[in-house]
């Protein structure tokens, strides 16, 4: 039986295409599977119940779901399935979707549904080497004890909690089905996405790609890369360097004490030596290309200027990101008055008119989720002997003549 929501909008019976729907599978952080990682529901199976490649084979999960064939089956007559809600709001506020993105550089895939997927979104689990002021447990095993302690009742163990993640290991250890079925499929996919976790700390993740290298599949894929820039491997840019096209996406929220505190324990001066590593990298390869992932998030929205300024001056293109979940680090959690005051400090710059505004829209129950900002921030400090009025002085001031104080 199928379980789901009722279809959000019909669009006159007109197909809507999509590659993802048709050719693309994301692996999510617990071992469940999706469309894309913008997707919202996961793959199930006719009782209703989730996938998870540590307890079913891929390709079955890939052949047998209802999920996909249902949201397939909606577009096919035209209807706006509620799994694709954020490409539908994209659309709608007249920015170009990844459904759009995905589907004018990948053309040719409209024509069947076949036996594996030709488009790889990918998270495969939490190992990572940070653990950065907005992120959660789920991306990040560095955050386990953070997450315990500030988010949690205790009314278990700590070890009765770890236990939440055993699926995020599992899924993905080296010896893993799940590497086998890829490495399977990897002569017909044309492009992969990697996320984390971090990529570049994740073992089994470069032997796939350099299974791939090594089958000579490399030179007739697209590959993206989504990394916190702490890791310069050279036998790992030796297997990108393979890749039809590469872009790497660097997650930098901020330069010197700012970046240090929110990339947790991430250091400046070893991230700016792997930038210019990376520019140069960019720079001496046709087949690279780079840009700075950022996010918009209560400790840096102040300072985006500073990054801004900064990228620009070794020539990287910033794309910045909207946090709105988990709400507490959405920024628009700040006052009106602080608000003003930052939109007042931006809103000169072209870059960040974006941010300008999403600080000008306001968001339901703000003042709970700045309570919980607050204590997430003072506890977070507590545990990591930090001090956000010492990281952020001008910042911190704003703040407290807000009668905030952190």
């Amino acid at each position: 039986m199928c379980v789901f929501k009722p279809i959000t909008t019909v669009m006159d019976n007109k197909k809507i295409t999509c590659a993802l729907a048709q050719r693309g599978i994301g692996i999510e952080n617990a071992g469940h599977v999706k469309l894309c990682n913008l997707s919202t529901h996961i793959f199930k199976d006719e009782r209703g119940t989730p996938y998870r490649v540590d307890q079913t084979n891929l390709k079955d999960i890939w052949k047998n779901n209802v999920t996909r064939r249902e949201i397939n089956e909606s577009l096919d007559k035209g209807q706006r399935h509620e799994n694709c809600q954020l490409c539908w709001d994209a659309e709608d506020s007249g920015v170009k979707s990844i459904r759009q993105v995905m589907n004018e550089k990948y053309p040719e895939v409209f024509d069947t549904l076949p036996e594996q997927p030709s488009i790889v979104n990918m998270k495969p689990g939490n190992v990572c080497n940070f653990g950065c002021r907005f992120c959660s447990a789920e991306d990040s095993n560095q955050l386990y004890e953070i997450d315990y302690e500030l988010r949690t009742n205790k009314e278990t163990t700590y070890d009765q909690y770890l236990q939440r993640y055993k699926s995020y290991k599992d899924s993905f250890k080296k010896d893993s089905e799940f590497w086998g079925v890829m490495n399977d499929w990897s002569q017909h996919i044309e492009h992969y996405a990697l996320y984390g976790g971090e990529p570049f700390v994740n073992k089994p993740l470069f032997d796939m790609l350099d299974s791939n290298y090594y089958n000579g599949h490399s030179k007739n894929q697209d590959l993206y890369v989504s990394t916190n820039t702490s890791v310069w491997s050279e036998k790992y840019i030796e297997i990108l360097k393979s890749f039809k096209s590469v872009s790497i996406g660097m997650s930098i929220d901020g330069t010197g004490a700012h970046f240090e505190y929110i990339r947790h324990p991430g250091k400046w001066e070893k991230i700016k030596d792997n930038i210019n590593k990376f520019v140069h990298l960019r720079d001496t390869r046709d087949n690279i290309s780079l840009k700075v992932a950022a996010t918009c998030n209560p400790f840096n929205v102040y300072y985006l200027d500073e990054l801004c300024d900064y990228f620009s001056s070794v020539g990287v293109d910033v794309d910045i990101h909207l946090i709105q979940v988990p709400q507490y680090y959405d920024a628009r959690i700040l006052p009106r008055q602080v608000r003003d005051a930052i939109i007042a400090k931006h809103s000169h710059r072209e870059d960040l008119q974006n941010v300008v505004n999403f600080l000008s829209s306001e968001m339901p129950d703000r003042e709970k989720h700045l309570k919980d900002f607050v204590y997430m921030t003072k506890g977070t400090d507590n545990m990591r002997n930090e001090k956000f009025t010492d990281v952020f002085p001008e910042y911190s001031k704003l703040l407290q003549d807000s009668g905030i104080n952190i």
